[in-house]
Formats: structure tokens, C-alpha cells, sequence
């Protein structure tokens, strides 16, 4: 049988615009069947000659992706044989020269941690957690080393707000960034055909996204309301200094491979409503979050907490240990509703410190699209957005602050989730008035006046 060899490779002109760049972070970012997962092996490939010693990581969104396409693509056209051997259980390979090339699915980032590397190659970025690049950026810290990221643009993540945005607008400090944005006819073996299906198949932002490998605002947003045309967070959302407040609540989300989340809530004198700071954080041990949120009591007076009601041992432990805490109102459409309610009358700011926070809001979206938002928001992308609504929805005042401040009449089209949000609050107002002072209220009575099916 003859033994396998690296196949010879010739890439096409936007391909090796890419290959030829020397800066240190490289973003690709390009429609559909573009080459990208090609380029990006070709590259890592050529950093290994370089470097026939160094240590190199491959990293890809999740195993699923990983293993059907990016490890598959790499070890077409580079054999194992060829390089050395493959160490399946511990996802490294060893070259023959004493090279590493560590394959990692970057659903869990702190995967990569530990690993000093030459050059990192991250395929379909776009789908990754921020803390995917935050990490990767840490292991070429101490060896000077570079950076490829591939992807089509999903939505307005770290890769646009870190990357790509900071490149258009000549930044200064951002001159170690080279940016390649193709669209997929610019492989000449591309299906023309099905360019043009899809033109006129897809709406004209998906299509951009799909097939031109434009950045456009992402449909079926869920807080669609923050973001301007062009897909930014408007103007006077993101802060840099904080007001005096009246009250600060705070929000809670649980999760171990998923990160817990603690968000403290200001809420001023003229009922405008401010994300302070954010917490978020993996495999995050309940009592570092006790820690965190009795810290955020002491700097910011959080005088009440709202948790994710499906741990009802960890709201406990928090209530015994000097924590003021209580399960949250979980209604989704009440949650939702609530604050896309103080974003339509300016009143939620964030601040710039919350980049987490952010990000999720760019990508927290509907299952259906843009014209179904009766459909739940996908559970992906949730955990700063699960720990706002708990905060926001779980305190009366804030839907009085709603009512108040007319933000029906601000509604020009009265979709569904709407129309049930503000009867909930009809029926809640009367109820809850004398009770909106941070906390003194009884919980399961505010519960059962929003849904009998809350608790």
C-alpha cells in the first residue's frame, strides 16, 4: 500500500493574500465555501515549518465541528502519517520534528489554558465564546506568537467589536490586524448558481452574512431595540461613569460548564436602569459566587438578589450565608418583555466594562425569525441574559417604572408578547404599589398576581 504524502496544494489568489500576511492576528472572514478551513490549515502548516519545535493549537467551536471539519480538512491534505502520531484520547498530535499541535473544541475556552503556543488557528470563530479569543490571546503571549481566525460572519461578536471594526476604522493601536473579507464567488469554483439561489432565496442580511461575508445586523434579535441599522449598540447605551442610584438589585444565573453570571443592577432617581458590572465565569464554585455577590453588597449596596429559581439549594446556601436572595420570576415573556421595555424608552445603560454582557445581547435571538417572536429565544447565548431579566422582572418597581413612564403609547405595533406583557402588568400594578421598596414585598404573592405557573 503506498503511503500517504501531503497533498500539493495550489491556492487561489484571495487565499494566499492570507497566507502571505505577516501581521500577528489574522481575521478571514468570508462566505460560504470560500476556502477558509483550507487557508487556515495551509497556514498552520506553514508556521510548523517555521517552528518545527514550537507547540500549535487548532481550535474549533465545538467537537462536532472540530472533528467533521476542521480536523478532517487538516489531516487531508497534511496525513498523520506523514507529520507523526496522533494521540486520539489526548487530541494532540507529536511530529516527528517534536512539534505539539493541540485540537481543542473551544465550547469549554479555559480548554487551551496551559499550552504556550506559537500559533493559534481558531476555524469558525464566529461561533465561539469571546473568552475562546481572550484565552487564545494569553497562549502566544509569552512566545510572540500569531493568530488565524476563519469564519463566516454569524453575528456581531468579539470578531466584529474586537477585530473587524477596529481594522475599518483605522484604530490607532490595532496595527497587528490584517483583515481578508471575500465573498464566496471569489472561489472560482463556486457554484454560481446557488449565489444566485441564495440571493434570492434569503433575505438581503442573511445573504450578505451567508454569501458575501458582510457583517449585518442579525435577524430575529431579540432586543433587536438596542442596536442601530448598522448592527452597533446605539449611541448613549454604553457608559463609562455611573450615576448615584436609588436602589441596585441584582440578578443571578447558575452554571458550571456554563458560566455563572452575577450582574448588579442601579436604578436612579428619574428611573433610569444601569448593568454596573458583570461577573462570568466557568466552573465557578458556589461559594466564590457567595463571595462575588456579597463584594457587589458591599462596593454597590446591592440590597437584593434574584436567582435562577432551578437551584433552589444554591439560593439557600446564599440566604445563610449573608446573601439576600430569592428565586426569580422565570416567565421568559414577562423577563423579555420587561426589558425590551426600558430599552424602547432609553432608560437601560450598560457599562463598558460589561463585554460579556454585550456580546450576548448582539447574539440572543428568536428560534424563528424576525416576523415569529412568538417563538422562545434560543437557549444558547442566555446567561448574562437570563441574570438581567431575573433582576429587572423579579422587582415590581421596575414594571411600574414602565407604566409610568408610558411605554405602551411608544409601541407602534402591538405584537403578541406585548399584548400579554402589559396585561400582566395591569393586573400586577395596583397590587405591588405599597410594595416596591426594594424587597419588602412578599415574593410568592408578586409571583402568583404575574403567573400562576411562575412557581
Amino acid at each position: 500500500m503506498a503511503t500517504k504524502t501531503v497533498k500539493k496544494i495550489v491556492p487561489q489568489p484571495h487565499q494566499m493574500k492570507v497566507l502571505n500576511s505577516t501581521k500577528r492576528y489574522i481575521l478571514m472572514v468570508a462566505g460560504v465555501q470560500t476556502g477558509k478551513t483550507v487557508t487556515g490549515a495551509i497556514w498552520l502548516y506553514l508556521q510548523i515549518n517555521k517552528n518545527p519545535t514550537a507547540e500549535f493549537i487548532i481550535g474549533a467551536p465545538n467537537y462536532k465541528t472540530l472533528e467533521q471539519s476542521t480536523m478532517q480538512k487538516f489531516f487531508d491534505l497534511f496525513p498523520v502519517k506523514t507529520l507523526g502520531h496522533f494521540d486520539k484520547q489526548r487530541m494532540v498530535l507529536t511530529g516527528k520534528s517534536g512539534f505539539k499541535i493541540w485540537f481543542r473544541s473551544l465550547d469549554d475556552p479555559d480548554s487551551i489554558e496551559g499550552i504556550s503556543a506559537k500559533a493559534v488557528w481558531l476555524d469558525e470563530a464566529g461561533k465561539m465564546k469571546r473568552k475562546a479569543w481572550v484565552n487564545a490571546m494569553g497562549r502566544v503571549s509569552a512566545t510572540n506568537g500569531r493568530i488565524l481566525l476563519t469564519t463566516t460572519p454569524y453575528a456581531l461578536n468579539f470578531v466584529y467589536t474586537n477585530l473587524f471594526k477596529p481594522w475599518k476604522d483605522k484604530q490607532k493601536g490595532f496595527d497587528e490586524i490584517d483583515v481578508f473579507q471575500y465573498s464566496s464567488i471569489d472561489n472560482k469554483y463556486f457554484n454560481k448558481q446557488a449565489y444566485t439561489d441564495g440571493q434570492r432565496m434569503l433575505s438581503p442580511a442573511e445573504f450578505a452574512r451567508r454569501y458575501n461575508g458582510s457583517f449585518t445586523k442579525l435577524e430575529g434579535q431579540v432586543y433587536a431595540d438596542l442596536f442601530d441599522f448598522s448592527g452597533d449598540i446605539k449611541p448613549g447605551v454604553v457608559v463609562d461613569t455611573l450615576p448615584e442610584f436609588e436602589y441596585v438589585l441584582g440578578g443571578v444565573d447558575w452554571g458550571w460548564n456554563d458560566p455563572a453570571v452575577v450582574i448588579p443592577v442601579g436604578v436612579t432617581a428619574t428611573d433610569d436602569v444601569y448593568l454596573l458590572t458583570e461577573f462570568y465565569k466557568s466552573k465557578t464554585p458556589l461559594e466564590q459566587i457567595r463571595e462575588v455577590a456579597g463584594s457587589y453588597m458591599t462596593k454597590y449596596k446591592v440590597g437584593y438578589y434574584y436567582a435562577g429559581k432551578d437551584q433552589p439549594g444554591n439560593i439557600k446556601y446564599l440566604q445563610t450565608h449573608g446573601v439576600a436572595c430569592n428565586k426569580a420570576n422565570n416567565d421568559i415573556d414577562w423577563g423579555t418583555g420587561v426589558v425590551r421595555g426600558l430599552i424602547m424608552l432609553d432608560k437601560l445603560h450598560i457599562h463598558s466594562s460589561c463585554i460579556n454582557t454585550m456580546d450576548e445581547f448582539r447574539t440572543y435571538q428568536y428560534t424563528g425569525d424576525e416576523n415569529n417572536q412568538s417563538e422562545k429565544p434560543l437557549d444558547e447565548n442566555n446567561h448574562a441574559m437570563d441574570a438581567i431579566r431575573y433582576a429587572l422582572a423579579s422587582h415590581p418597581a421596575i414594571p411600574m417604572i414602565l407604566q409610568q413612564r408610558q411605554y405602551l403609547d411608544k409601541v407602534e405595533e402591538k405584537d403578541p408578547e406585548t399584548v400579554r406583557f402589559w396585561q400582566l402588568v395591569e393586573q400586577d400594578i395596583q397590587e405591588t404599589r405599597t410594595q416596591a421598596n426594594n424587597g419588602g414585598y412578599n415574593t410568592d404573592e408578586f409571583y402568583d398576581s404575574i403567573n400562576d405557573d411562575i412557581i
